[in-house]
């Protein structure tokens, strides 16, 4: 049983980083053309606010991964609504 759990352990691990990189092409994609107008803005708020309770929720459950790999993933999310925002009229 211990050979399933580290592999669940490890799917899990990897899909917070997976969760905390995803947004980066789009990022990426922002950046460069400085345009945004396709992307709905509240979808990505959404997504946002769902890591930070998932952040909240490791934190007060004393899940450190869940809560380190939520923030991260909260952060990069926050990063491409700003650049969103900005570029949303461009």
């Amino acid at each position: 049983m211990n050979t399933v759990r580290l592999a669940v352990d490890l799917i899990f691990d990897l899909g917070l980083v997976i969760n905390a990189v995803i947004y980066f092409p789009q990022i990426i994609k922002i950046i460069r053309t400085k345009e945004a107008r396709d992307l709905s803005l509240m979808t990505f708020i959404g997504i946002a606010l769902l890591q930070l309770s998932f952040a909240l929720h490791g934190y007060f459950h004393q899940d450190r991964e869940l809560t380190i790999g939520m923030l991260a993933a909260f952060l990069v999310s926050c990063w491409l609504v700003f650049l969103m925002i900005r570029y949303r009229k461009a």
